[in-house]
């Protein structure tokens, strides 16, 4: 993620992943042609195996990996957005910035198979301070491995003038 916009009264951070839509684009459509030419088949039946075994993962994951995500404070209209698009699905949230308290990081501590126990999935979390109660709205519907939630919510809460530590509560 990104900031692709930062001025006194607006703020736009942003994942637009154009890269890896590309590249799965790529295998997609070249995946399959490749696959015959090593395998050196001809023919309808083993075209269509072939295309199904390499561009249904590719579709999966797709629709997995590539999401765009906008995150778009406004002081100027009082107003917080937080958009994400992927193939299949489309959220739009938008309150009122005065709801907005902190951003934090939020942690899954579910372990990944193959790296050290020491890695966690993090994502970041807009604290909403709604009908007198603290609700939390997740930046990302999937939690990511890396130091992206900790980034988002640094950037966010040092637009609002809030501790930039994402782990620090806000008085």
């Amino acid at each position: 993620m990104h900031v692709a916009h930062r001025s006194p009264d607006l703020l736009v951070v942003e994942h637009c992943p154009k890269t890896i839509g590309t590249l799965l684009i790529a295998l997609a459509t070249g995946g399959p042609f490749l696959l015959l030419r090593v395998v050196e088949v001809e023919g309808l039946g083993p075209t269509l195996l072939a295309v199904f075994m390499v561009d249904f993962p590719l579709l999966v994951i797709f629709t997995v990996a590539v999401r765009r995500l906008m995150i778009v404070l406004d002081r100027r209209r009082g107003r917080l957005a937080l958009h994400e698009r992927s193939l299949f699905r489309h959220r739009w949230v938008e309150r009122p910035l005065g709801t907005l308290v902190r951003a934090e990081r939020e942690t899954n501590p579910a372990g990944i198979p193959f790296l050290p126990d020491r890695s966690h999935y993090h994502r970041a979390v807009l604290v909403l301070a709604e009908n007198r109660r603290l609700t939390r709205v997740p930046v990302t519907s999937v939690f990511l491995i890396g130091p992206s939630g900790r980034e988002v919510a640094r950037t966010i809460n040092g637009w609002l003038g809030r501790p930039l530590d994402s782990d620090t509560p806000a008085a």
